[in-house]
């Protein structure tokens, strides 16, 4: 990143520029919810931004990685929810829900952005292995409560960030 006012951002937001371990979907929450506690703001809520924008941006985010897709390739990609966040949130939601398609999608949509750390995986400024070891201790202590999961993650993540300052 070449911007000097970005550089000075700590931590440093994400390049989306780069290939990543990231899939389609983890990108897409990126682009759209940010991630928490760094210089990545999310575009949702901005006004006269929606999915209809951060779509076609997030093509262009995989262009860029030299990984371009369809669009009824990215589609199927976004629609995959296999994390264990993710059918967590879908199976709390779809209890919650009964039935109903739009409170089912408002639940989902409330849980995700509250999940985000869960969902979106590693921030670019914290190495993969300690990642890793945050998300094994974690996991070891909260098991699939997300509240939890959630908690440790966050904490994990600020206690790693101070102690590499």
């Amino acid at each position: 990143m070449n911007n000097p006012d970005v550089a000075k951002l700590n931590p440093i937001p994400a390049d989306l520029r780069k290939p990543s371990d990231k899939s389609v979907r983890q990108l897409y929450l990126t682009i759209k919810y940010g991630i928490h506690r760094t210089g990545m703001l999310p575009i949702q809520g901005h006004e006269g931004i929606g999915n209809e924008e951060i779509l076609p941006l997030l093509s262009y985010v995989l262009a860029l990685q030299g990984t371009p897709l369809s669009q009824d390739e990215m589609f199927e990609q976004l629609r995959r929810r296999d994390g264990e966040a993710d059918l967590a949130i879908l199976a709390m939601c779809d209890e919650q829900a009964i039935g109903d398609y739009d409170a089912l999608k408002a639940c989902v949509d409330r849980s995700t952005k509250r999940y985000r750390d869960l969902l979106v995986g590693r921030p670019a400024d914290i190495p993969k292995a300690r990642y890793e070891e945050i998300q094994a201790s974690c996991k070891q202590r909260f098991g699939t409560d997300l509240d939890g999961l959630a908690r440790c993650y966050g904490l994990e993540y600020r206690i790693t960030r101070k102690s590499s300052n």
